[in-house]
This record gives structure tokens, C-alpha cells and sequence, in this order.
């Protein structure tokens, strides 16, 4: 509570002050005469001190003089309050001293309440005002002072004890008029220091009249609107005020006129025509009878364009912060959002007013990592760290949850204590996502890596194996000790391996058939029952020799004699789903067949073998797959023949699927859509193949290859064929025409000095009726339209038996 000095030394007095301050809502401190006040404000200062005159010790005057040579003091304002010294020149010399009113305790309460009110309010201690009063002479006044003070004392106090005491006084006055002439040098020395401070004071001052003339300036007001001192005097404030600034004059000269105590900003001319804007404090100074306005005036134009670069780095700041794609955002020391941007609203779905003021950043952090984000960011703050690329996740306002990469820093005060965070925050939720993605890819793509190089290992020891038993048993029949047995035996085993050998290639082709979108499908009618019996009977005897019961289910409905897709595609999935069962299977059984279900043949090999982990059953078509890829496992295969059976499934219109656990068998599903030709002869009478004299046709063997040649002319020459040779396209046509008998020409593509394509286009020129049978190593779709487009009658694919090839010469000699 702010506190009034009352000095005086007559205990009603104060009895009767303290309640009215009281209910201003002041407390007091007490002293009985000037000494005791002195002491009492020098330790604490009062908000105002109120004094009596007449005091032992030290009276109020001389309390007066004192506080205003206390630096620490001067500024408080000092009111005497008497009741003997009621006169205009009592006043005045009161004034003189430095107090700022004078009141008589005749003087009505409310009356009296209202004067101390409107002094706590309005007063500003200003030295250089109240040292404008004009100076008395004290010698005089306190001879007349001395000369009526018993006067006036014999009229109010007749008791003794009262009279004693202004005898006390009178004594105490006449030591002070020893020291009038040195306070009256002081008084001098303070108008001095009153013209000195007026002169060269930074701010500008400027005295006026109530009707705007200009009374006097300082040098600082003139310097700063481009006058002399001289040039000022003949102006008035409406010559300096800019139009706008001027309008505010009369409101502000009747709240002066009020007691106000006025702030405030205007601009003013310049001597060179410029405006500059002043701010202003002025107050309403009395000097003997005449009333003026002093002002005090700071230019402020730098202030002002800090303030309008301030305004504008505000603006760009919120255009910057509207307009970015990051969410820009501030937050105090506990992590309450201060600011955030309206980009808030795409990141979080939050407006910035549901934000600002009423959620923490770690409001938004999913529950289950709420404490463990907003321990560590505390530990941040804790050290002021900055935020760089701070990945977080949050939930957005629908429930979903966004990704955030944070960057922030510190906000810190002069003192280098915290105060927030500033920072912005870039919705990462997409490439996060991308980046889970590409981990997956990057998992798959080392999966691949795995499976290739497991694949090639595989592939390596699947083609090596047969090929070592190839040659390994080639080179032993060129021993000299040969049995039939061995030699049927040897044999035996190198056309084993030969045949795996080719499954492989045939595997690889298939797939790289398949991954270039070459394999066509070609429909054919056939009888379906047929072509499971055939499987059946080609694989018995395998099942046979590992004692392992094969049994077929097949339909008794005439319908599946007539089916269309094809038939070379559907054959070589059977075959791949059977060959493994068997394989795959040590005892048991193997069981394969088919069931029609609405408009589909569903078909299913199911055996009793390892069967097959249900991690690896959304695996195992895919390329390279088995089910065990370790270089110790114990079955032969490159791993793509279920890749490919699937590959074709689809191709014909359907789907494959399987069930099966470790140790208890596997059943293979697969389904093709039905499909009937009515107009098929469900009994069709087989070609009969012409007799002839096999040993009058000539056959023309065209290959580069001699190799080739001596394997076809073998076999050839056992069949009584008579056998031409030419090594390259040229030669044949040459052959050709000096053998106008030659019944067949089987052609190499890929010779040198002219390939195939062109021998055939030549030879249908003036041979058109000759079979022209090509032979390549090219099995691809492409390859053999291209054969067929030149003028060949048909193909066959390296490497093939003797009784394919006899088959096909066969078909065209007939």
C-alpha cells in the first residue's frame, strides 16, 4: 500500500487525517516535526508528504527547503497544510520554497479530498517548473513573518502551553533569518540551473500561451524544425502542427485546462517543408497570474520507421507464413501454441483458433508415445537445444495419423532465458509412406537377390550334373572292354541326363517366354479324358519304380471329349503338378483327376509327400521358390515350374491354389473355364500313313553344324532315306538344282554365306511344292512365325528324338 507523510505535532490533527486517507485507500506515516519527517522518508519515501507550519525543531518551511535539496526527494510532492498563515503572500512564499499547494485546514473535507486526489493524480515532480515561480524575498517575508506570528498566535491559542511554544518559534525564526541570504543565493543558483537544464536539454521545450503563440524555445526544439531561437518568436504551434495534427489542438487545450496531464503524437513541419512526427508530453504551468502550456518534444522519426520495419516484417512474415507449405508455429516455455499458421488447418485439420492458447504441442502425439516425445522435448528445452529434422508422428482432427518433420528454435530473452520455441513443421506423411514402400521393395529386391543367387547356385548344379553324367558316360563308351549291358546301361543314363538336361532349358525358355509376352495360346479341340490317360501312362512307370501308387479320377460325362483350350499348355502343368508330387513324395500316393463345377474344369494333384510350410504357401509360385532353397537340399529342380504353371493357368483363363502342411502332403488346385465345340467328331479316324519306298527319297540336310549332320544323317540312313549334304544356303540351292529328285529339305536356320530365311524364299521360287521342314534352336513364338512367314512347311526344336523327327519327315513324305 503507498503511504502519505502527515507532519504535524498536534495528535488530533492526525487523529482526524488518518481515516480520510484511509478510505482513499492510503496508509500514513506520522512525524511531529521536521527533523523526525526527514529521517523517516529518507529510509522510506512516501508517495506524497503533507506538513504543518509551525513545528519544534524544524518547522515546515525549513522541512520544505530541506526536501527540496535532497535529491532522492525533490521529485515527491510537498503540501502545506495550516491553519495560522492564510495569506496570499503565506501562499506564495510557500510555493517559492517548492511545495506544490498550500491549504488551509478551514478548508471543507470534501473540498480537501478532491485537491489531494486530483495532486496524486496529476502531479509529475518537474524542478524546472516549480522553479518558475517568482522568487520572494525571505529576509522580508520573515521580518514580516516574525512581526505578525504573535499576532495571529494571541488570537488562536490564549492556553500556555501553546504560547510557550510560539515563543519557542519565534526564537526558532529568528536563527533562520541568518540563513534567508544564503537561501536566497540558492534560490538564484536554482533559476540558474533552470535556464542552464531549459537550454540544453536533448528534448525539445517549448512555452505557449493558451491561444497557440510561442512564448520561448529551447535550442534543442528550434534545431530540430530547422529555426533559429529568433525565427521561433514569430511563429505559432499552428505554423508547426500539420493540418491533421492541429485538428487535435482544442482537445487537447480543455483536458489541460481540466487538470490532465497530457501524451501524445503529432507531426510537425520542418523549416524545409518535411513532416517528422514528435512525441509529446505537456502539462499547464502557472507563473504569477498568467497560465501557459510547457511541452517537452522527442522526434521520433527513427522510432517510427523501427515501428513501420517492425509492421512490415510482421506482414511479410504472415504472408510468408500463409503462404508456405510448412506450418509455422510458435510456442511459450511450457509448449503452449502462442501462434501457428493457417497451414495448421491441410496439416492437422485443426483452425489456428483451436490451437493458439489451447493445446500443447504433445496434445497432438498418438497415447502410446505421448510421455516418451514429451519427456525428450522438455530435456531439450531444459538445454535450449534447436529441432532439426525431428520426424514425429501426431494425430490429425478426423483420428488418422500424419508424420511431421520438425525444425525448431529457441526463443530466447536479452537475459538468455527461455521463452519458447519458434519453428515449422512439413507434413512427411506420403514419403514416409514411401519410404516404408521402398523398404519393403528394397526387402523384396534382397529377397530376389537371395533367391537369384540361390537360384543360379541351383541352376548351376542342375544343368552341371546332368551334363557331367552326359560326358562322363560318353567318354566311358569309347572304352574297349564294353559289354552290351554296359554299353545299354550307359546309354540309358545319358539319355537320362539328357532329358533332364532339356526340362531345364525348356523351364528357362518357358519363363523367358513368358516374361517377353511371347507364349500364345493356341486352342485346340481334344478329349480331355485322353490326355489324362496319356499322363497317366507316362508317368506309371516312374511312380512304379519309386513304389509309389499313381491313381487318376476322370469324368464319364461325353462332354470332356470335346473340349477347347490348349492342349499343350494344360498337358505341360499336369505334368509339372505331377512330376513333383512324385518327387517330393518317398511312399504313398499320388492321386490326379478332375471334377466339373459350374462352367469351370477344376483340376487337383494331391500327394502324400514333405508337403509345404503355410509361411511359404503365398511364396511358392513365385520364380526361383522351393520350399527348400539350402545347397543342402535333397531334390533336383531349378525351382520354376510351379511360376510357370501358374503363369499359364492364367493364361488360360484361371487360377491355382494348394493346401498343405509340413509332413502331411500337398494338394495342387487349379481350374480353366469350360469350353465345348459341338461340331467336334467325337470319333475321329486316325490318317493312315502312306508305304512307301523310303529308300527312293532323297532328303537334303542343310546345317553348319557337322555335328547336327552326322546325328540326322544316322538317323536317317537306318530309316533307308538317301542323304544330301550342304553346309550353308548357297550350297543348297546349287544341290538343289542339280537334284530336281530331292522329296524333303531339312533347313538350319543360322548358317553362314546365306541363313535359311533366305535359302527358303529362293527355293520357293522355282521349287514351291518342296517340303521345306526347318530345324533351330530357337523355340520362341516369334522365331517360329518368322520360319513359317519365309515359305517353311513347319519346324522342329533343338534338340529333339529321333522318332520326333522321323514323325514329322514322315507327315510330309506320306
Amino acid at each position: 500500500m503507498e503511504k502519505i507523510l502527515i507532519v504535524d505535532d498536534r495528535e488530533e490533527n492526525i487523529s482526524f487525517l488518518n481515516p480520510v486517507f484511509k478510505d482513499l485507500g492510503y496508509g500514513i506515516i506520522c512525524a511531529n516535526n521536521g527533523a523526525s519527517a526527514l529521517a523517516l522518508a529518507r529510509k522510506n519515501p512516501p508517495l506524497m508528504i503533507i506538513s504543518d507550519i509551525q513545528m519544534p525543531e524544524m518547522d515546515g518551511f525549513a522541512l520544505c527547503r530541506e526536501w527540496q535539496k535532497d535529491e532522492t526527494l525533490k521529485h515527491i510532492p510537498f503540501i502545506f497544510y495550516s491553519s495560522i498563515f492564510v495569506e496570499r503572500k503565506d501562499e506564495e512564499f510557500a510555493l517559492s520554497l517548492g511545495a506544490l499547494k498550500f491549504i488551509s485546514k478551514t478548508t471543507d473535507l470534501e473540498e480537501f479530498i478532491t485537491i489531494i486526489k486530483d495532486t496524486v493524480q496529476n502531479y509529475k515532480a518537474d524542478e524546472s517548473i516549480r522553479s518558475a515561480y517568482k522568487l520572494i524575498d525571505e529576509i522580508e517575508y520573515y521580518k514580516n513573518y516574525s512581526g505578525t506570528l504573535k499576532s495571529k498566535l494571541d488570537d488562536n491559542m490564549a492556553v500556555s502551553d501553546i504560547n510557550q511554544r510560539l515563543i519557542d518559534e519565534i526564537k526558532e525564526h529568528k536563527k533562520l533569518e541568518a540563513e534567508l541570504k544564503h537561501s536566497q543565493d540558492e534560490l538564484k543558483n536554482s533559476a540558474l540551473r533552470f535556464q542552464t537544464l531549459f537550454e540544453k536539454a536533448n528534448d525539445g521545450i517549448m512555452q505557449l500561451t493558451l491561444d497557440g503563440r510561442i512564448i520561448a524555445v529551447n535550442e534543442s526544439f528550434a534545431k530540430m524544425h530547422g529555426y533559429s531561437s529568433e525565427e521561433m518568436e514569430h511563429l505559432t504551434t499552428l505554423d508547426l502542427n500539420t493540418p491533421e495534427s492541429a485538428l487535435g489542438i482544442p482537445d487537447r487545450i480543455a483536458r489541460h485546462l481540466a487538470g490532465e496531464l497530457m501524451h501524445f503524437e503529432v507531426e510537425h513541419f520542418h523549416k524545409d517543408g518535411h513532416c517528422f512526427p514528435l512525441e509529446v508530453t505537456s502539462s499547464l504551468i502557472n507563473i504569477g497570474d498568467e497560465t501557459f502550456i510547457l511541452s517537452y518534444h522527442r522526434d521520433i522519426t527513427e522510432r517510427k520507421k523501427a515501428e513501420d520495419a517492425i509492421k512490415e516484417s510482421n506482414e511479410r512474415f504472415r504472408q510468408i507464413s500463409e503462404t508456405a507449405e510448412e506450418w509455422i508455429w510458435e510456442v511459450d516455455a511450457d509448449g503452449l501454441y502462442t501462434y501457428a499458421s493457417a497451414v495448421v488447418e491441410k496439416v492437422l485439420g485443426y483452425s489456428p483458433e483451436e490451437i493458439v492458447g489451447k493445446k500443447y504441442f504433445y496434445d497432438f502425439f498418438p497415447e502410446e508415445i505421448k510421455e516418451t516425445y514429451k519427456n525428450a522435448a522438455f530435456k531439450a528445452f531444459e538445454r535450449k537445444d534447436s529441432f532439426k529434422s525431428f520426424v514425429n508422428e501426431n494425430i490429425h482432427k478426423d483420428g488418422h495419423n500424419v508424420f511431421l518433420e520438425t525444425n525448431g528454435l529457441p526463443i530466447l530473452d536479452k537475459d538468455g532465458n527461455l521463452r519458447g520455441y519458434r519453428g515449422a513443421d512439413v507434413n512427411i506423411t506420403e514419403r514416409k509412406k514411401f519410404e516404408v514402400e521402398l523398404q519393403i521393395a528394397k526387402a523384396k529386391a534382397e529377397e530376389s537377390d537371395r533367391l537369384k543367387t540361390a537360384f543360379l547356385q541351383n541352376m548351376s548344379h542342375e544343368i552341371r550334373t546332368p551334363l557331367n553324367g552326359i560326358i562322363g558316360f560318353s567318354e566311358l563308351l569309347r572304352s574297349d572292354d564294353l559289354t552290351v549291358a554296359d554299353i545299354q546301361e550307359y546309354s540309358g543314363l545319358i539319355q537320362q541326363s539328357g532329358h533332364r538336361l532339356i526340362e531345364i532349358v525348356n523351364n528357362i525358355l518357358d519363363i523367358s517366354k513368358i516374361e517377353t509376352g511371347q507364349l500364345k495360346i493356341q486352342h485346340k479341340t481334344f478329349s480331355l479324358n485322353n490326355l489324362v490317360k496319356d499322363i497317366y501312362n507316362f508317368f506309371i512307370p516312374i511312380a512304379n519304380a519309386k513304389n509309389i501308387k499313381l491313381n487318376y479320377q476322370i469324368s464319364a460325362d461325353i462332354i470332356v471329349d470335346s473340349i477347347i483350350t490348349d492342349n499343350t499348355k494344360l498337358n505341360q502343368i499336369l505334368t509339372n503338378l505331377i512330376n513333383n508330387a512324385l518327387k517330393f513324395t518317398e511312399k504313398g500316393r499320388v492321386d490326379f483327376g478332375y471334377e466339373i463345377k459350374d462352367n469351370f474344369i477344376e483340376f487337383y494333384v494331391r500327394d502324400t509327400g514333405i508337403g509345404i510350410a503355410k509361411e511359404l504357401h503365398h511364396k511358392i509360385f513365385e520364380r526361383f521358390i522351393q520350399g527348400d532353397i539350402s545347397v543342402s537340399r535333397g531334390y533336383e529342380g531349378a525351382g520354376l515350374g510351379l511360376a510357370i504353371c501358374e503363369a499359364l493357368v492364367e493364361m488360360l483363363g484361371g487360377k491355382i491354389w494348394l493346401e498343405s502342411e509340413i509332413n502331411r502332403g500337398a494338394t495342387f488346385y487349379f481350374n480353366i473355364p469350360l469350353i465345348t465345340d459341338d461340331k467336334i467328331e467325337a470319333n475321329q479316324t486316325k490318317k493312315q500313313i502312306r508305304s512307301l519306298n523310303q529308300s527312293q527319297l532323297k532328303i537334303l540336310i542343310v546345317d553348319d553344324d557337322h555335328t547336327s549332320y552326322l546325328y540326322m544323317r544316322s538317323v536317317l540312313k537306318k530309316n533307308n532315306y538317301f542323304v544330301l549334304y550342304a553346309d550353308n544356303g548357297k550350297l543348297c540351292l546349287e544341290i538343289l538344282k542339280e537334284n530336281p529328285d530331292i522329296a524333303l529339305i531339312l533347313m538350319d536356320i543360322k548358317m553362314p554365306i546365306m541363313d535359311g530365311f533366305t535359302a527358303t524364299k529362293e527355293i520357293k521360287l522355282f521349287r514351291p511344292d518342296i517340303p521345306i521342314i526347318a530345324q533351330t534352336a530357337y523355340a520362341f513364338t516369334e522365331e517360329k512365325k518368322n520360319i513359317l512367314t519365309a515359305g517353311c512347311d513347319d519346324y522342329i526344336s533343338k534338340p529333339y528324338e529321333k522318332a520326333v523327327l522321323l514323325n514329322l519327315i514322315e507327315k510330309y513324305l506320306q
